[in-house]
């Protein structure tokens, strides 16, 4: 596949990061801000719109997270 092994066994490892940091975010319930947006697939800004229409997050000191059980809740209840 790859001309040059080294290539292929750093991809290999590129890619097992990658598939690590999926599994990671997948069996996470609680994200921070950046977290939900990626989760949601919106920007900052969007996000601040669904807080302001009602969606729920807790605070932590200066750290925000939001369940993603009340994600899927509150995006359920919305787009019904």
């Amino acid at each position: 596949m790859f001309p040059d092994k080294n290539l292929e066994q750093i991809f290999e490892k590129k890619l097992d990061e990658t598939i690590g940091q999926h599994n990671e975010h997948a069996a996470k319930e609680w994200l921070n801000v950046q977290e939900t947006c990626d989760y949601i697939g919106i920007s900052y800004k969007s996000l601040q719109k669904l807080i302001d229409q009602g969606l729920k997050g807790n605070s932590i000191g200066r750290s925000k997270r939001f369940s993603k059980t009340e994600i899927n809740h509150f995006l359920k209840n919305v787009q019904a």
